[in-house]
């Protein structure tokens, strides 16, 4: 553990000791923690996490007809503090880096302690964004609302009309809705 961040490798690369597929992969991980789960997060796979409360977790990956060419890797982080924060960083030599940022709220809040807000996203719709850059940029955006009850709603910039598209919250109590922005679920 380095700072509350673990790191968990599954050797899986078996691509240089077969050439044929894999019918079927299951990596199954019930994780327990002394300390609160943050973050939980593979780089490497498409995993589901089914969370328990705020010490266990299921963490799954299954697929199938696969030539596994990388390790499976899985992080998650521990904290007692209101919300996890780690940083992982990766840079090959000779090449610029990147950075992820984990921050991860408590699991579960008491809803006195819930404050209304809005959220702004603010996505480039530019040429250089047309496509299927475009569209991972709209599926980052759904992640970032899936299982909420929120409505969003979406308004052109007005500095730079079709360069640029806001999504903010609305329809939740508390919350004011942006001149101009219309709701829709």
């Amino acid at each position: 553990m380095n700072q509350g961040l673990v790191k968990y490798l599954y050797p899986l690369n078996t691509e240089k000791f077969s050439s044929r597929p894999i019918e079927d992969v299951s990596i199954s991980i019930e994780l327990h923690s002394h300390e609160a789960i943050k973050a939980i997060y593979s780089p490497s796979h498409d995993i589901a996490v089914d969370r328990q409360g705020d010490y266990t977790a299921r963490i799954g990956y299954e697929d199938h007809d696969v030539k596994p060419d990388r390790d499976f890797e899985l992080y998650y982080s521990v904290s007692e503090e209101d919300f996890g924060l780690n940083l992982i960083s990766y840079r090959e030599k000779g090449e610029d880096g990147f950075f992820l940022l984990l921050v991860a709220p408590e699991l579960e809040v008491d809803e006195q302690e819930v404050i209304a807000r809005d959220v702004i996203f603010v996505m480039d719709t530019s040429g250089s964004m047309r496509g299927e850059k475009l569209e991972q940029a709209k599926d980052a955006l759904n992640l970032c609302w899936i299982n909420s009850t929120r409505k969003i709603a979406s308004t052109s910039s007005p500095s730079a009309p079709g360069c640029a598209s806001t999504m903010t919250a609305c329809g939740r109590p508390g919350s004011k809705k942006r001149p101009g922005a219309s709701c829709a679920t």
